[in-house]
């Protein structure tokens, strides 16, 4: 792999090459680093002629795009091209299903273009950030690149998250992502001739990386660091100094980069805290408007029996504390998924849920979108749990009743919610965030359970039938959902992606 990077990186050195001068470098063993710009992540980004000819000036002449409509301006000026078809976050149950369309696009958007035009793509990348960690990627994989391949007579890449990975069959190599959220040390030493740098929304931090990564790499005969475009040009307005330390890179000598002052940490706001301090706030105002509503959670967990008797013999007739703390309880639900998924989701694992599952409304909203969902969700469910008490027992012959038998347990959701709240933002310690998030299901299904048996027993026959088809059901229901997620490749593979990716 190896030579054919080399034999690349000398190729796209000047365009075109003749053997004479493709045999020279191979002989001096001289070593070879390239700088390339990429537009892959930000398509509506195109460098305008002055942006160009900064780039040149940094000794730049590689762009990686996933479009070719512009790629005369790149050849007027002498640069190669990364073509990136760019396939985001494919899983293999994707590749397997569109195989064909991927190829298909590929292909005509190589053919499209002249032999003098084709001559300035070095290589064609095909997927950005695969599912590459399980064995059926490889297979499927092999399959579009050796179709690709055949066609465009072009190495062969694609962008990934996962260091410890080897390349399949007909890809010539990996370009390996290092971000910068990651922070310095051993994980930014790259494990490829070919890396990605995602800068974060520090500069400082981004340069240091990129330092980093420039020293490491004289280690390797060749190596291509690829940068994203957008970032590279408003670094380069704001500390022209990369400009000169790229260049002498890429000719082989390095320079200390010059790092911008350190700007002090600017203090944001938690909106997983400032949500826990409104729902206290609520709860808070609840009580004083409603002070049964303590007595009542605290007389379901500590006089259980006599509470179930003042339900049922219908010494407690309102639902309106009731219907508050079921509203209340959304919100609390609302929370409890934002702060499981953004502790267990990446800002990019977001995206990947985003592109599989809402598409058109979610992207770079997904936190929003799951509490908004959850809160929906989470007062859906419980008006269905009710109305489903009240119909299948005739002791339970009003919604108030139905209301207070189930609602109550779910105050002790709030304990599971406050530790993943605050282990989200000072912890962040993975068994405990498990713990927590089965306690807070689990609590779910107690809740409509324990509503249920008490119910039943009221009843003077069908008692085990009305389990059967309250308690039983809704367990069966509630496994059912948790089996599909698992066994349904289409959505159990783009959530173990988006675990994965960091």
């Amino acid at each position: 792999m190896q030579l054919l990077i080399f034999l690349f990186l000398s190729w796209s050195l000047t365009g075109q090459i003749t053997s004479a001068e493709q045999r020279e470098p191979e002989q001096q063993g001289s070593p070879d680093y390239r700088i390339a710009l990429s537009t892959v992540t930000n398509p509506s980004f195109t460098p305008n002629d002055a942006q160009l000819g900064i780039s040149l000036k940094a000794g730049i002449t590689l762009f990686e795009v996933s479009s070719l409509s512009d790629i005369s301006r790149f050849s007027e000026q002498n640069i190669s091209l990364l073509f990136h078809a760019d396939v985001p976050y494919p899983t293999v149950h994707y590749l397997n299903q569109n195989r064909s369309n991927i190829i298909e696009s590929v292909s005509d958007e190589f053919s499209r273009l002249s032999t003098q035009q084709q001559s300035y793509i070095a290589a064609i990348g095909l997927f950005r950030y695969p599912a590459d960690f399980l064995q059926g990627f490889f297979d499927v994989s092999a399959a579009i690149a050796d179709s690709v391949s055949s066609i465009t007579n072009k190495p062969l890449y694609y962008h990934s998250f996962s260091r410890e990975n080897y390349a399949p069959a007909g890809i010539s190599f990996i370009a390996d992502r290092i971000s910068a959220k990651t922070g310095s040390g051993q994980q930014n030493l790259p494990s490829s001739a070919v890396v990605y740098l995602q800068p974060s929304s520090s500069h400082r931090e981004s340069l240091n990386i990129l330092s980093e990564i420039l020293e490491s790499s004289r280690d390797l005969n060749e190596s291509i660091i690829i940068l994203p475009a957008d970032w590279f040009f408003d670094v380069s307005e704001k500390y022209p100094a990369i400009i000169s330390v790229l260049k002498n890179y890429t000719e082989g000598r390095f320079i200390t980069m010059p790092l911008p002052a350190k700007s002090p940490d600017g203090m944001s706001a938690n909106p997983g805290v400032i949500l826990l301090l409104l729902i206290f706030a609520g709860l808070i105002i609840q009580y004083k408007y409603q002070p049964v509503v303590l007595q009542y959670a605290g007389r379901y967990f500590f006089n259980h029996p006599f509470f179930m008797s003042d339900i049922m013999d219908n010494r407690m007739r309102s639902a309106t504390p009731g219907i508050t703390f079921m509203g209340i309880h959304s919100v609390v639900n609302g929370l409890f998924f934002l702060t499981l998924f953004d502790y267990f989701f990446s800002g990019e694992g977001l995206n990947i849920l985003s592109l599989y599952f809402a598409p058109e409304i979610a992207q770079n909203f997904e936190l929003y979108i799951i509490f908004l969902t959850a809160v929906i969700a989470g007062f859906f469910f419980h008006f269905i749990a009710i109305i489903w008490l009240l119909l299948l027992n005739r002791q339970v012959n009003s919604f108030s009743k139905a209301l207070n038998l189930y609602i109550w347990p779910f105050t002790f959701t709030l304990i599971p919610t406050v530790i993943l709240v605050f282990n989200n933002h000072t912890g962040h310690f993975d068994g405990l965030a498990i713990a927590m998030t089965i306690i807070y299901l689990l609590t779910w299904i107690a809740a409509f359970a324990t509503a249920s048996i008490n119910a039943a027993r009221r009843l003077e026959k069908y008692r085990v039938l009305n389990l059967i088809f309250t308690t039983g059901l809704y367990s069966l229901i509630f496994a059912g959902l948790c089996t599909v997620i698992v066994m349904v490749p289409s959505l159990f593979e783009p959530l173990e992606l988006a675990l994965k990716i960091s």
